[in-house]
């Protein structure tokens, strides 16, 4: 069984089965959604309108397998399958049930995070927020903070080497008085590697931010 997560947001009617879905403007600037493939997005639409066949309203689910969901919507069956499993990595939706091979083996493999978390991943969690109070353009700290504990885990740079980027880049923009919509959005900075410009002792002149 499929989970729609927020489904609340997505519905108009809180009593019975909604007979249309919302698809609220502010989706087109969601990092999350915009950074999926192109048929995980047209799919997420299509599932939303699925849940709203479910017999309880309020739950956002979806009783049905891979085969079913693929003739419904008339789309390969592998297709609906990869779609899901990115969906459910992106937070959009979460499999109660397992409903494919890959998301069976995934929930079976990786323990919670609170099973695994080491010493290391939560300096660096602390670090974050650190470097987040910081950073001068704030969309919401859930992308930001994958890509920057990703960076860590990675051993790429040191919460201190991240920090210190991010000075030079305030600085650069104070010296540059540059507006905030000419601002990279802190994933961005952080997934582009624009922090790697204070790793390099080499780099001669103002770095390309």
């Amino acid at each position: 069984m499929i989970k729609i997560i927020n489904w609340d947001k997505y519905q108009s009617y809180k009593d019975r089965r909604p007979p249309w879905i919302r698809f609220h403007r502010t989706t087109l600037d969601d990092f999350g959604f915009q950074s999926m493939t192109a048929d995980s997005r047209a799919l997420l639409p299509m599932l939303w309108l699925l849940a709203c066949e479910y017999e309880d309203p309020k739950a956002g689910c979806i009783d049905a397998d891979i085969k079913e969901i693929a003739f419904r919507l008339r789309i390969p069956a592998k297709v609906v399958t990869a779609c899901i499993n990115e969906l459910q990595a992106s937070d959009f939706i979460e499999c109660i049930e397992t409903v494919t091979k890959p998301l069976r083996d995934r929930n079976e493999t990786v323990p919670p995070e609170t099973e695994t978390e080491t010493e290391t991943e939560t300096e660096a969690k602390k670090h974050f927020d650190i470097w987040y109070d910081l950073y001068p353009k704030k969309d919401g700290p859930k992308y930001p903070k994958k890509a920057y504990l990703k960076i860590i885990k990675n051993g790429e740079a040191t919460p201190e080497d991240l920090l210190e980027g991010l000075k030079k880049y305030n600085k650069h923009l104070k010296n540059n008085k540059t507006e905030r919509r000419f601002m990279k959005g802190a994933a961005a900075w952080l997934n582009e590697g624009r922090w790697q410009a204070v790793l390099d002792d080499k780099k001669k002149g103002s770095p390309q931010w």
